[in-house]
């Protein structure tokens, strides 16, 4: 008989599930779980728990007469649909829920003969992080060294087909058919008398990312006026690529990233960071709980805690609150880069194509 447990954590909102052959031993301590329970072999699944409520042995769910069971072995309890068992033994139906330590854990029974069962190919131990995926112990191992990579087109901005063995071409056209962008430095007298359409700024953002987005943030807190920066970009909200990333990982908005985020990229200062912003919120929506849990886990953190994790709405959202109040919607302008030169009166130029793909240098 097998057993689905869907694992979900109460601060991080994260799930997780993984299919189990009875009977099964849960705990936080994988040296402290019984390797046999009434003679047979044990399906042990680890709670990562730095808080350390979840009892190194805490609770063993078996089958007997066809009857589901789950059994307390633990300091502070084991909730059955929110009903305390302490040290007892009870009765489980499919789709009761668990409560132990941070975890609420799903039970679903797969009957025996279901066509639709999952095949367990092997009983080894299984780790439930509430801030990550389900590692099986079996699989933790070093991958092997790769060279591959992560492209983008560099005038769509979409993600391309991954060749790691291609060799790269050489560049041609704008600007490179420019004899005087060949040499180490660009006169700009050259430059002035080649007719390509020149625009002078004091400073310039190659590529509209995030990166680009706090050095133009700091710029803009330092005094710098819109009108002295500009920001050349495929990408229309700094942020964009990241996303797209992120729907590529199936982590859609309202999810949290898989990234440690201690400061914002909208806040150079770093005070308050999204868990705090969290905790606010959490506190004046009556949430006390949760709060308690946001400020716990910051402040904890990485010794007793795992680092905190934004959700991906927050991330965007107070960045487009920080790019219209720096304004950066003006200081945008589409530009596809091509590439960038030093002149020899100690500047820089940028040979960069627009949308109707006319040549410009900055």
């Amino acid at each position: 008989m097998q057993i689905k447990l869907i694992s979900e954590n109460k601060l991080t909102e994260e799930q997780e599930e993984q299919v189990f052959t009875l009977p099964v031993a849960i705990g936080r301590d994988i040296t402290q779980l019984p390797a046999v329970i009434n003679g047979e072999t044990v399906s042990p699944v680890v709670l990562l728990d730095s808080n350390k409520q979840i009892s190194r042995f805490h609770a063993q769910i078996t089958l007997d007469n066809n009857e589901l069971y789950v059994e307390d072995k633990s300091a502070n309890g084991t909730q059955v649909n929110g009903e305390k068992l302490l040290n007892q033994r009870r009765t489980l139906n499919s789709g009761d829920r668990l409560g132990i330590g941070n975890h609420t854990i799903t039970v679903i029974l797969i009957p025996s003969g279901d066509e639709n069962a999952t095949v367990v190919l092997e009983n080894n131990s299984t780790i439930f992080n509430p801030q990550s995926e389900i590692i099986p112990v079996s699989r933790v191992r070093k991958l092997p060294d790769s060279q591959s990579s992560i492209i983008f087109n560099p005038y769509t901005d979409a993600l391309e087909q991954q060749t790691p063995d291609a060799v790269p071409s050489q560049p041609a056209g704008f600007p490179y058919n420019l004899n005087f962008w060949n040499g180490e430095k660009v006169s700009p007298e050259a430059i002035r008398r080649s007719g390509i359409l020149v625009r002078e700024t004091e400073y310039v953002a190659c590529g509209g990312g995030m990166g680009s987005f706090v050095w133009v943030d700091m710029l803009r807190i330092a005094g710098v006026k819109p009108e002295n920066i500009k920001v050349l970009s495929i990408q229309d909200k700094p942020y964009k690529r990241y996303e797209s990333l992120l729907k590529n990982c199936q982590i859609p908005r309202h999810k949290r990233i898989r990234s440690g985020s201690d400061s914002c990229p909208d806040n150079i200062w770093g005070w308050p960071g999204y868990a705090l912003r969290d905790v606010w919120r959490a506190f004046f929506s009556g949430q006390v709980g949760a709060a308690l849990g946001f400020l716990w886990q910051v402040f904890a953190e990485p010794v007793y805690a795992d680092t905190y994790t934004p959700r991906g709405k927050d991330v965007f959202e107070s960045m487009d609150r920080e790019s219209d109040r720096i304004g950066w919607g003006k200081m945008l302008e589409y530009g596809s880069i091509r590439s960038l030169r030093q002149t020899e009166d100690g500047r820089y130029c940028i040979a960069y194509s627009t949308r109707g793909n006319a040549s410009k240098l900055s």
